[in-house]
């Protein structure tokens, strides 16, 4: 099950590279530092499935990307979450030796946390992918 790292940097590439995400937010990060200033995009965890197809190797792969905002309102969380919705779905990345086949957003979420008074956009899409070893 190796290589979903490339899978992992292209969809940071995709985000960080959007220009209408980037005058939205203030980063995107796989960690998060010390004292970064909300908005910001936090990719989160990674789920990984087999898919079980008889003919070749396949997986499905749901990640769950996050955005922090220290605004009044949800509404620049749910602006952001909207954009990533539009651009997760509208691509499709070149991650040898995957080949990709579906990716859709499963659920978008907006809650406030109320400890640190930040709102909280959570955004699981899913990826399925096949080996292209498999496919020769």
């Amino acid at each position: 099950m190796g290589h979903f790292s490339s899978l992992q940097a292209a969809i940071y590439k995709l985000l960080a590279e959007d220009t209408v995400l980037s005058s939205k937010v203030n980063g995107v990060f796989s960690y998060v530092p010390e004292d970064t200033k909300c908005p910001y995009i936090y990719l989160g965890e990674i789920y990984i499935a087999d898919l079980e197809l008889l003919s070749c190797e396949g997986y499905s792969i749901k990640f769950d990307i996050s955005v922090f905002s220290d605004a009044e309102s949800s509404r620049l969380c749910l602006d952001i979450t909207d954009r990533l919705k539009t651009v997760l779905e509208s691509y499709m990345p070149n991650c040898p030796p995957w080949k990709v086949f579906n990716i859709k957003v499963l659920s978008i979420a907006i809650n406030k946390l109320k400890q640190n008074l930040m709102w909280r956009g959570c955004v699981i899409f899913e990826i399925q992918v096949i080996n292209n070893h498999n496919l020769d």
